[in-house]
């Protein structure tokens, strides 16, 4: 899991030892009732300090919370002895952690069969093959609401974990991350709401596709990274504000995207055997780039109502080829090892930044209809022998280098604000006039 996946959790305060208070509130009468027979008002605990987190590092500070049900703050429990596994048995009667609840170093949940509801959940070093102990938890919520950054859930570091089965209640929360989980296969199990802040998912080798994450329409921030993924069908997403793709060395294409229409920021990187990435619904995009993935030899889709727009194909001769939406950012093509032609088609006239990188086996670079562009890079692609651009008036920066092959004499007219060319093909001397008679 990276850094960011635990940014929110893994900022709370560890209380040393011998600071530690565990204060467990006894039972109470409900407020407003004089009636002996009225029911006992649940039994709360807390940290009974200014932090509000109440740690639990030995097994006699977890029995000290037996019959505490509800946690007012947060709770830390982290196994100190790892010879000596802790039991959450004493836990049996929690149901409530108002603020994060978070499990490190512990070797079962059994003990949390009753928890229902907690700001935020962090399980890291947690040696279960599912969690089935948590199927009664049903929020992930900050309590009060605004009283904190509630709704994350993070899973890391579990080496033996193999299900998500027991989080099919769970269906209020808004960002999760799951990470260096390699015995995880599915994520089957999984409940949530349709629309989420986060959705991260990394190093997960033995993932084979999304299937689980069916009921996610929506994600400012989607990341499928470093997984064993050959497909991302059960990513039913229809709009993302970020949404990256990169590591994941058996996808083969992006076709479970179909639904998404929006992307501000779309990354497609280092995925070695991607062949292909139709986006037939996408139309609004702001920032494309597409590096790294060596069978990739067509990029479809894309079809775009508004903006300017930008296609990269593998046939120049294909019929109705698509386009995508750039919204005046960023187009990126770099170091793909199999593409060989990228081609604008009506549209493409104004651009904020254009970079075409290290593609190896690119011959042709069509840019028909590009008239203005804050920066125009061309660098670095050994076969490109064509550049197009009939309508470029004016470029803030200019920069075409290593190209070998390329005569940059289509750039001569070209207004530009700085302009760097070297180490392309020199221009042909030009033929003397042919002499004239006496």
């Amino acid at each position: 899991m990276t850094s960011k996946t635990f940014a929110t959790l893994s900022s709370l305060p560890l209380l040393a030892l011998g600071s530690l208070l565990l204060a467990c509130g006894g039972e109470r009468m409900s407020v407003g009732s004089n009636d002996a027979s009225s029911p006992a008002e649940p039994k709360h605990c807390s940290s009974g300090d200014a932090t509000g987190v109440l740690a639990a590092r030995t097994q006699e500070q977890i029995d000290a919370l037996r019959g505490c049900e509800i946690v007012d703050g947060s709770l830390e429990i982290w196994n100190s002895q790892s010879d000596a596994p802790l039991s959450l048995e004493a836990l049996a009667s929690m149901r409530i952690v108002t603020g994060d609840f978070s499990l490190q170093n512990v070797a079962s949940l059994a003990g949390l069969e009753r928890l229902e509801q907690v700001g935020n959940l962090a399980l890291e070093f947690v040696d279960v093959v599912d969690l089935l102990p948590l199927s009664n938890l049903e929020r992930v919520i900050w309590d009060p609401p605004g009283g904190g950054d509630g709704g994350v859930i993070s899973i890391g570091d579990v080496p033996n974990l193999q299900s998500l089965a027991g989080l099919q209640k769970l269906t209020t929360w808004t960002r999760i991350g799951i990470g260096d989980a390699p015995a995880l296969a599915t994520l089957e199990g999984l409940a949530g709401p349709p629309k989420l802040l986060e959705l991260l998912v990394s190093r997960l080798p033995a993932l084979r596709d999304l299937r689980g994450l069916e009921f996610v329409r929506e994600a400012e921030t989607t990341s499928i990274e470093s997984t064993g993924v050959t497909s991302l069908d059960g990513l039913s997403l229809s709009r993302a504000e970020s949404l990256i793709v990169q590591g994941n060395p058996a996808l083969t294409d992006l076709n479970a995207l179909n639904r998404l229409y929006k992307a501000d920021y779309l990354q497609i990187s280092d995925n070695a055997s991607l062949l292909g990435a139709e986006l037939s619904s996408l139309s609004q995009v702001q920032t494309i780039k597409i590096t790294g993935n060596p069978l990739l030899t067509q990029l479809y889709a894309y079809g775009a109502s508004e903006g300017t727009a930008l296609t990269v194909r593998d046939d120049p001769e294909a019929a109705n080829p698509k386009t995508v939406s750039l919204s005046r950012q960023l187009f990126e093509v770099g170091n793909n090892a199999s593409l060989h032609q990228i081609a604008a088609p009506e549209g493409f006239s104004d651009v904020q930044q254009v970079s075409i990188w290290g593609n190896p086996a690119l011959t042709d670079l069509d840019l028909d209809h590009l008239e203005r562009a804050d920066g125009l890079e061309i660098l670095d692609n050994p076969a490109l022998k064509t550049l197009i651009v009939p309508e470029l008036r004016r470029v803030g920066d200019l920069e075409v280098v290593n190209n070998p092959q390329l005569s940059t004499t289509a750039l001569d007219g070209v207004q530009s604000f700085t302009r760097t060319m070297s180490g392309n093909r020199a221009p042909a001397p030009a033929t003397p006039p042919a002499p004239t008679g006496p």
